[in-house]
């Protein structure tokens, strides 16, 4: 059986580079892109991208020169083949170091370091590896190859093939998932979509246009984890996200194993075991041109960017893994006719060799490297969650326990254990909450902001909950959304939670924008729409912010009767939620006065979206109960997701007055004819003002009437002394 497995890969080419690139490699690029925190990527670009792209060309240059040095000549390297297996092999692949951040609670900027680098230099890896190839092929077919033309041409090459295929990426990405917004819970569509994306954008980027298809699909992936993530119906989130995860084992284990039979099937013991020596200055000069990377670029980094720590580069170096996308690379070279096979054996060879040894080495010393460093000790935001989930457990516990003695279904002698057990529990929470307090400081400024984190990290969580209910749209989602992430960096640097909040508003200079634009006779319209688009966002923000608010209020009140942090401390956070709260209850007032039809269809809306969302969940319990045929409940499935649609395209109104409407709630026109009260109207221009901004002076020439339709404007004048009056 062995034999057939291995003929397979004999047969006629059937792995081809073809195969390995365009078929197994976008899966494995994609959901590295689409699991990463696309904002915290961005917020540490600047080092992941001197990790990604001058420190791999500097370990490329590194390994193929070593590797000649050592004796690559003699199995069949030349000098571009030295420097193909140099880029190859600096591509990092660091999933079990990922996996291993998360059990062990590692930092999250560390794990956002070590995985944003191996996705960016998988890009520029593979981008320096297809220029190589080229020219390793053209060696090997007896072409002339200019070193000085080279080095210039693949530099600006270089840029165009990644800057290309990261525009490409976006491109694709962005109305795909626009798209997708208009599915309705249709797992089955939004996930072939989103496998649609990952393998047009490669192929796209590749094949037609011919520039990086490893950055188009990283941006695609990039796009589709932030810009996509409220595009996705709610109940296919979950399930998108264990959708890709198998994707990129499956592929992974894939790769392994082709390698592991075309190994097995070309290469024999005597050429291995000669390759030995080799190998082991392979493996020394790939740590060694990692470790120069990492720790040479670092201080230069930091002086603009928050600083990395000695034990945070540390692991960065060390938990620079090997894994598919070289293996692949390394398949690639191995399965193409025009190289010299004892070139291709020995590429692969080395190639395999490394990535077991990190697998091996690396990986499995990785949990006593990051204990040393104390990288997985708990923050105190960390112990106030394990204690407070420690009692919440015991209280979920005793409470089953009461319903079964009240229902008489369970013997007295198995309650009687049930409720040992839960005394033991409890203990263990009393311990917990004991030793979360004796690891919080008493200052009650720091106190303040751990209490902060912790707020901010349940506003965020109800935000997604009252999404996925349809309490909330896409647009304040986003909002909402933007705004904790942007609380949150502010708490984490140290700096207490502000006194007003405002969500939703957009910023000054696209108002002022609007405003330039509303009177040009051939785009107001546009403007005017987009400044109500604008203002919808606004309401439902507020709206929104109201809600969340109040929901991280109870919250607090319970972790209060807790009594697990200082009062005083706890007390800051509350005012301020409870300040907010206040603030969004007074502007929603406000606004839904100034815009009383919009406000009333749009609650009517999202009621109705929330009604929708309950009778669903409510059918799928109804079949799990076995209470549906499976006709009964596609019908009634059906029914629900054309009535999502139609709310959806429904279109809101009341947030443009029309001027008509206006010009009759003029009282010195109230007598006016309809014809006059229609020229008149043809005559207006819409202005909109900022609040502070200045309508008209005294002193100006009069040539216009202003008609307030929305809000209110003041009279103001100075006195002798020049200040300020309202009149």
């Amino acid at each position: 059986m062995l034999h057939d497995v291995l003929g397979f890969f004999a047969i006629g080419g059937e792995l081809t580079p073809q195969l390995i690139l365009f078929v197994l490699l976008p899966p494995l690029v994609f959901e590295s892109a689409y699991a990463l925190d696309g904002r915290q990527f961005l917020k540490n670009l600047l080092p992941i991208g001197v990790l990604a792209v001058p420190a791999l060309v500097l370990s490329t240059l590194i390994t193929g020169a070593a590797v000649m040095a050592a004796g690559g000549a003699s199995h069949g390297l030349t000098w571009p083949a030295a420097f193909l297996f140099g880029a190859l092999i600096s591509a990092t692949d660091p999933v079990a170091v990922v996996a291993l951040f998360k059990d062990l609670g590692a930092p999250k900027r560390l794990g956002i370091l070590v995985e944003g680098e191996s996705l960016m230099n998988d890009g520029t890896a593979i981008v320096l590896f297809n220029i190589l190839l080229a020219v390793v092929v053209d060696q090997a077919l007896g072409r002339q190859v200019a070193v000085g033309s080279l080095a210039l041409g693949g530099l600006g090459k270089f840029a165009l093939v990644a800057f290309g295929g990261v525009a490409v990426g976006v491109a694709l990405a962005t109305p795909l998932y626009a798209l997708i917004g208009y599915v309705i819970s249709d797992e089955a569509v939004e996930i072939s979509l989103s496998v649609v994306l990952a393998y047009a954008s490669f192929v796209i980027a590749e094949h037609f246009l011919h520039v990086s298809g490893v950055m188009a699909t990283v941006s695609a992936g990039l796009v589709a984890g932030s810009y996509g993530r409220t595009k996705v119906s709610p109940s296919v989130s979950e399930f998108m996200h264990s959708f890709w995860e198998y994707m990129a084992f499956a592929m992974n284990s894939m790769i392994f194993f082709a390698v592991g039979l075309v190994i097995v099937q070309q290469v024999g013991w005597p050429e291995f075991v000669s390759l030995l020596p080799l190998f082991a200055v392979a493996v020394l000069v790939v740590l060694a041109a990692r470790a120069l990377g990492v720790f040479g670029s670092m201080p230069f980094v930091q002086r603009s960017v928050e600083r990395i720590s000695l034990p945070y580069q540390t692991v960065m170096w060390w938990g620079g893994l090997r894994g598919a996308v070289s293996l692949a690379l390394a398949l690639t070279v191995f399965m193409h006719p025009e190289l010299p096979p004892h070139m291709r054996r020995t590429v692969l060879v080395l190639s395999a060799g490394i990535v077991l040894f990190t697998l091996l080495v690396n990986a499995l010393t990785m949990q006593p490297l990051i204990k040393a460093f104390k990288l997985d000790q708990p923050t105190p935001q960390d112990r106030f969650a394990h204690a407070y989930a420690i009692r919440e457990q015991v209280r979920v516990a005793e409470e089953v326990v009461d319903r079964l003695e009240r229902e008489g279904a369970v013997l007295p002698t198995v309650l009687s254990h049930l409720r040992e057990n839960i005394a033991e529990r409890r203990e263990v929470a009393q311990g917990a909450l004991a030793d979360a307090k004796a690891g919080i400081s008493d200052d009650v400024a720091g106190l303040a902001l751990m209490v902060a984190r912790v707020a901010l990290s349940i506003e965020r969580r109800e935000v997604l909950r009252r999404f996925e209910n349809g309490e909330l749209t896409e647009p304040t989602t986003k909002a909402l959304l933007h705004d904790n992430d942007w609380l949150s960096d502010n708490a984490k640097a140290g700096h207490p939670l502000p006194e007003n909040r405002a969500v939703g508003q957009g910023a000054s200079w696209e108002s002022r924008l609007l405003s330039a634009l509303e009177p040009l006779p051939l785009i107001n319209r546009l403007a005017q729409r987009l400044r109500a688009r604008r203002l919808s966002i606004s309401l439902e923000a507020t709206r929104g912010l109201y809600l969340v608010a109040g929901a991280v209020e109870r919250v607090l009140a319970e972790i209060e009767e807790a009594e697990l942090i200082s009062p005083s401390a706890l007390a800051r956070v509350q005012f301020r939620y409870s300040a907010w709260r206040f603030q969004a209850q007074d502007r929603l007032g406000r606004l839904s006065a100034e815009f009383p039809e919009y406000s009333a269809c749009s609650q009517r809306n999202l009621a109705q979206l929330q009604v929708l969302r309950a009778v669903s969940h409510d059918l799928e319990h109804l079949a799990e109960m076995g209470l549906l045929t499976d006709k009964a409940r596609a019908e009634a499935r059906r029914e629900l997701v054309e009535a999502e649609r139609a709310l959806r395209d429904e279109a809101l109104e009341g947030l443009e007055l029309d001027p008509l409407s206006l010009l009759r709630r003029v009282p010195a026109l109230a007598g006016a004819q309809e014809q006059l009260l229609a020229e008149l109207a043809e005559e207006l221009v819409s202005r909109t003002f900022l609040e502070g901004q200045t309508i008209v002076s005294e002193g100006d020439t009069g040539d216009s009437l202003f008609l307030i339709s929305r809000g209110c404007a003041g009279v103001y004048t100075a006195n002798e002394a020049g200040e300020e009056l309202r009149l």
